[in-house]
């Protein structure tokens, strides 16, 4: 199936425990999408790891795998088509992510996180049971999430390259089309050296942009290119008082940047 994304979405060792949590080890979050040959290919991968990973592609349920182990072999994962007849209204949201200029993102990141239920039934937050994880604009920058019950509306988190991560609340069930705007990131670029040499795609950058009174913080990780040189993109929900795009530039001056490099073996 050409154009599914295929996300590391938990982890845990193979052997024994840890004190990690199942979404924080590095790998996770990485992705890939199929090509023309329904194929796709996750590389680097800690080879102490099992994994956990979703398969979404567009007019298909989004599908978790679990205890994937890379060195069993190439994994083969069958979706099941959504039904034109399940996607009521009352059960889905539809929405556009834009730029700017309004022009279409392709291949953001729009992941479900927070319900309300109808007739001031509850809400939740985290994980939602019945509620598509996530899902992946398309070429037209739109997305569907649906859920098996109705509900009220949903809170999102959207990520997307180059661009800053942005949460979205109350998105109301229905047949509106919602348009999230994103406004750009800021990008920090560098070459990595290890004792004086430059370090190739195996090395690893993870970066920390935080509030010197530690209140907030946002975290990118970014494999180099061949040669060690990188770039790295923060984003913000908020906008500096300027209210443009380019606001973490200036927010930036105002946090201290911690950033480190490992192997990773």
């Amino acid at each position: 199936m050409p154009k599914a994304t295929i996300f590391i979405f938990t982890a845990g060792p193979k052997v024994g425990t840890s004190t990690f949590c199942p979404s924080c080890y590095a790998d996770c979050r990485k992705s890939a999408k199929t090509d023309a040959q329904d194929e796709f290919r996750i590389e680097s991968l800690d080879p102490q790891l099992i994994f956990r990973i979703l398969v979404v592609a567009k007019g298909y349920k989004p599908k978790f795998v679990s205890k994937v182990d890379p060195a069993a072999g190439p994994l083969e994962v069958d979706l099941e088509p959504v039904e034109t007849r399940d996607v009521t209204p009352g059960k889905s949201i539809r929405g556009r992510v834009v730029d700017p200029a309004d022009k279409p993102v392709v291949g953001a990141v729009v992941e479900a996180h927070g319900i309300r239920k109808k007739n001031d039934a509850g809400s939740m937050r985290g994980q939602l049971p019945g509620v598509d994880p996530l899902a992946v604009t398309d070429e037209a920058g739109e997305f569907l999430l649906t859920s098996q019950d109705s509900f009220e509306s949903l809170d999102v988190r959207v990520e997307a390259r180059a661009f800053a991560h942005k949460q979205f609340t109350k998105l109301a069930s229905g047949t509106v089309q919602h348009t999230l705007a994103l406004a750009e990131g800021a990008t920090v670029t560098g070459r990595v050296l290890w004792d004086g040499r430059i370090e190739s795609m195996s090395q690893r950058i993870e970066s920390g942009v935080t509030r010197a009174n530690r209140l907030a913080a946002v975290r990118e990780r970014k494999l180099p290119t061949c040669d060690g040189s990188c770039g790295l993109t923060w984003g913000n929900s908020q906008r500096s008082s300027r209210g443009n795009g380019l606001g973490m530039l200036g927010i930036a001056l105002q946090y201290w940047l911690a950033a480190r490099a490992s192997l990773e073996g």
